[in-house]
């Protein structure tokens, strides 16, 4: 890696409503190309650019100021959106490929047109990296990459949409291509890359985060805020839900159970302990806060005893198969270290209980990668006692995150 940064967007969009999760677009392009300006040396040399970013989330834009360098659009409605009710989302035909849930692309589109909620300037449509995509390469119309077409749901592996014209109009869907193609070149002067780079249609964030870690026998644990332990696959089958069949790289499937509880479920219980202290104390404590140095410090901590307090973390509601958080076997002598660390260890049972080993072995998957957080302990030694019929490795890639993967493939294309 010749050059890496990373910087705080601050575009959360505060709202009275806690269903709405949107960002300010425009900041978030601002924040990327600040970045690109402070590195304008280094990418002088750069052929290929190619965007991963956010999945699910939606932002519609006017396509002719777009190409112009300027921004008339929505706010970025993020994959944490509620606002679509169930009800809704059931009313919509199934879709044959997966299940679909408040805060996917489709399903925030269909309700928005629902209740006439797009501006009529607004005519083209995508994540934030098919927007920005297009606003560096001049396009007038939206092109968006497969992985997150199907992060949107309601497409098939033909590239096309599968919604009526009458939930969502037709005209303003973006183009599917498929993962690899180029979509344009940098026209735009406003950005600090090379005129003439070209550039590829936007890539998943899982996808490219695992694409320099999976190979045809193993699998990829990655712990985050949240968590996610997946396969690549060579057939063309569906597996049935909770787990999601993504399209990845070289005509290969992503077989992922994904899971919204991983190490912000640990640190959710976390905040409760000192919110519950605060609320059982005498004197003022409205200071009282978490230390995240001693936080640390606990899950660092060795935890070699045979626990007597298990916890099932899902705090946050699973998108498929949930079961009501628990916690078992408290004790008059139980400590918070073994209550944080059963937690952690039920991070990773959860994530067992979504993808069981069976499934990955009957797929020939013989060695588990973890990346992230997972190669951090608590979480590698859970990991290897919940997983004990495979080989359990720490990844050897120096870095994993999704900009490292998208920069690795667009390596595989020529300099032009």
């Amino acid at each position: 890696v010749v050059e890496e940064k990373t910087e705080n967007h601050n575009a959360w969009i505060k709202t009275d409503s806690s269903e709405h999760r949107e960002q300010d677009a425009e900041k978030i392009f601002k924040t990327v190309i600040g970045i690109l300006s402070s590195m304008r040396t280094t990418l002088q040399s750069v052929h290929t650019v190619a965007i991963t970013g956010q999945m699910h989330g939606v932002v519609i834009w006017n396509g002719e100021s777009l190409a112009e360098g300027k921004l008339c659009c929505s706010p970025l409605i993020t994959w944490m959106d509620s606002r679509v009710p169930q009800q809704f989302i059931s009313s919509l035909p199934r879709w044959e490929l997966g299940d679909v849930h408040s805060g996917y692309g489709m399903a925030t589109l269909a309700w928005l047109s629902s209740k006439s909620l797009i501006e009529p300037g607004w005519n083209c449509c995508g994540t934030i990296m098919d927007m920005f995509g297009c606003y560096i390469a001049r396009l007038r119309t939206s092109l968006m990459g497969i992985q997150n077409a199907f992060s949107w749901a309601y497409c098939n592996r033909k590239c096309q949409w599968t919604l009526t014209g009458d939930i969502i109009p037709s005209s303003l869907l973006p183009r599917i291509v498929p993962t690899g193609t180029v979509i344009g070149s940098v026209l735009s002067e406003h950005v600090a890359l090379p005129l003439g780079a070209r550039v590829v249609a936007s890539l998943g964030d899982l996808q490219a985060t695992v694409y320099p870690l999976l190979t045809a026998n193993s699998a990829v644990l990655n712990l985050g805020t949240s968590a996610q332990l997946c396969f690549r696959y060579a057939g063309n089958d569906v597996f049935p839900s909770p787990l999601l069949t993504e399209p990845f790289f070289d005509d290969c499937q992503l077989v992922t159970a994904a899971s919204m509880n991983g190490g912000s479920a640990v640190h959710l219980l976390a905040e409760k302990i000192v919110e519950w202290a605060s609320a059982l104390l005498s004197y003022d404590t409205d200071h009282l806060q978490l230390d995240f140095g001693k936080f640390d410090s606990i899950l660092r901590s060795s935890s070699s005893a045979v626990p007597s307090v298990s916890v099932q973390p899902t705090f946050y509601k699973e998108r498929a198969d949930h079961l009501p958080s628990v916690v078992r076997g408290l004790q008059p002598d139980t400590t918070v270290v073994e209550l944080l660390h059963a937690t952690a260890r039920g991070v990773i049972s959860n994530l067992s209980r979504l993808l069981p080993a069976n499934v990955l072995r009957a797929n020939g998957v013989r060695r588990l990668v973890l990346a992230g957080n997972a190669t951090k302990p608590p979480y590698m030694q859970y990991a290897k006692e919940h997983f004990s019929d495979f080989e359990v490795i720490p990844n050897c890639v120096n870095r994993t995150s999704a900009a490292y993967g998208a920069a690795l493939f667009a390596l595989n294309f020529p300099r032009i």
